[in-house]
């Protein structure tokens, strides 16, 4: 994870490399690719797929158009909660992550950061199933980007869970 400080001119500064090292995100871009060469100044052994941001590791975009993604991800076994379902935090996860894959693509170079997340659920799935991630981006102002996430069960088409971020633009 990105260490964020503030210098005394207010401007904000990451302590690594990720952004440069990011592939461009296209269709077929699966989450994380080019992030094995990423450096954590503050942790040089951290492996980006060892910690939350692999819980997206083995989701693709599937589509893309101006302010839309689409991402397919199967479910796997560390997915799931104690009652063998697609686990929330799960869901909250793919809202944050993907949503700030959306903003990666809409401008590529920035840093952002998180100041609201919310998820609501409605349907379960489990192991084997494909998740679908629908990811919009409605509103992008200079500071500010407004993200929205669907995320339905492929096969059924059933709406697991959405949910809105709102990331804040720090350079």
């Amino acid at each position: 994870m990105s260490k964020v400080f503030l210098k005394p001119n207010l401007v904000a500064v990451f302590e690594n490399d990720v952004i440069k090292h990011m592939m461009p995100v296209k269709v077929g871009y699966k989450f994380g690719d080019g992030m094995d060469q990423a450096k954590y100044v503050s942790q040089p052994d951290y492996k980006w797929d060892k910690g939350m941001e692999g819980i997206c590791s083995n989701c693709v975009v599937t589509e893309m158009k101006e302010n839309f993604i689409k991402c397919e991800m199967p479910v796997e076994q560390r997915h799931l909660n104690f009652g063998l379902g697609l686990h929330g935090a799960v869901s909250m996860q793919i809202v944050d992550s993907i949503g700030s894959l959306l903003l990666f693509a809409a401008r590529p170079e920035s840093n952002h950061v998180s100041v609201d997340i919310s998820t609501q659920f409605f349907a379960g799935c489990g192991l084997g199933d494909t998740l679908e991630i629908d990811c919009f981006l409605e509103k992008l102002g200079r500071k500010l980007a407004f993200i929205k996430v669907n995320i339905y069960d492929k096969a059924t088409k059933t709406k697991i869970s959405s949910g809105t971020h709102t990331k804040y633009f720090v350079s």
